[in-house]
């Protein structure tokens, strides 16, 4: 069996991440690491499309540079180590699932209305989880949010104001939850209603 596993692992956006694996059976002989994701694409030591493979005396480390949730350039996927012993066995570990998660962002951050005016107020967020958008002013939970999945990941969340008053004023946060666990609770966007002289 591999003795280390690679374990599932989450990471935000830009940020790099290491999955690391290791084997001490025949520790004697020679070994090869390589890894391969979900699709079948194999990396070995060396770097390969923004993955660095490192290989050391009974361990391997896959390094992700940058992690991305897109459609251009997906880090987010399957992992999975596999150790040749040479003239003896390959093993293989379990997969390690890899997600990627976005912070959360404001369509704009300071906002100055009139009173009366209709206006919302929007964040999104990356994630192929379920995930559900809510609102905060100041402490007081805000449950007439909306949530709007747009596909590819990428989760719409918007507070409608039919008609604002003053009282609508203050700083606003967006908080992001997947599978009921809250991830990610963003920054405050300021609102500011302006009345009529």
């Amino acid at each position: 069996q591999v003795l280390t596993q690679p374990v599932t692992s989450i990471g935000f956006s830009g940020d790099a991440l290491t999955l690391t694996c290791g084997a001490s059976y025949y520790s004697s002989l020679p070994t090869t690491f390589t890894w391969v994701n979900a699709a079948g694409t194999t990396f070995s030591a060396g770097t390969t499309s923004g993955i660095t493979v490192t290989n050391t005396n009974g361990a391997s480390t896959l390094t992700i540079g940058s992690l991305s949730y897109n459609t251009v350039t997906n880090t987010q996927d399957q992992y999975q180590c596999s150790v040749a012993y040479t003239g003896v066995r390959t093993l293989q570990s379990n997969f390690a699932d890899v997600y990627v998660r976005e912070i959360i962002n404001y369509s704009t951050v300071t906002n100055n209305e009139f009173a009366g005016a209709a206006f919302t107020l929007s964040c999104s967020y990356m994630s192929n989880q379920a995930v559900t958008v809510s609102w905060k002013q100041g402490n007081d939970v805000i449950t007439t949010g909306t949530t709007t999945h747009l596909g590819n990941g990428k989760n719409l969340g918007t507070l409608v104001f039919a008609s604002l008053t003053v009282a609508d004023a203050g700083d606003y946060k967006c908080t992001a939850t997947e599978d009921s666990r809250e991830v990610l609770s963003s920054g405050t966007v300021t609102l500011t209603v302006l009345g009529f002289t």
